[in-house]
């Protein structure tokens, strides 16, 4: 706990507390310059682009050569860390109704193969299912 001192602040404080600023006050009314939070980033990152316009490829070079941990490290940097892979199959764009179809082709396929059978039914079934593998890949 801060204790008082003699002339009106408290030990550990930053001054007195009668000058301390109120609240609601600015310390620099006129504010911060333009572009100054950012000059020195730009002027960094101009000054190393320029360097790396002069030496970029041998400096790569070097870096892959002498320290090739290093050099995995940037390039792992480089790579995007949020990568959405989506994988679509002919199935997605199918309605219930196509699917359920689908089932039931499959379905007697499946029965036919076991059954050693080979009806012509069966092969109308198997040329509706190659048609609707056809009608999703055009589509």
């Amino acid at each position: 706990m801060l204790s008082p001192n003699s002339d009106g602040t408290e030990n550990g404080s930053r001054g007195d507390i009668a000058t301390r600023f109120k609240p609601g006050t600015v310390a620099n009314p006129a504010g911060r310059p333009k572009g100054s939070k950012n000059r020195l980033k730009e002027k960094f990152l101009d000054c190393l682009a320029n360097d790396f316009d002069a030496h970029g490829i041998s400096a790569i070079e070097q870096c892959r050569a002498e320290n090739p941990a290093a050099y995995l490290k940037v390039v792992a940097s480089l790579i995007p860390q949020d990568v959405n892979v989506m994988h679509k199959t002919v199935f997605d764009e199918m309605d219930a109704h196509e699917l359920a179809r689908l089932v039931a082709i499959l379905s007697a396929e499946s029965a036919r193969l076991v059954d050693g059978n080979a009806s012509s039914h069966g092969a109308e079934e198997a040329g509706s299912l190659q048609s609707i593998s056809e009608a999703e890949v055009i589509s």
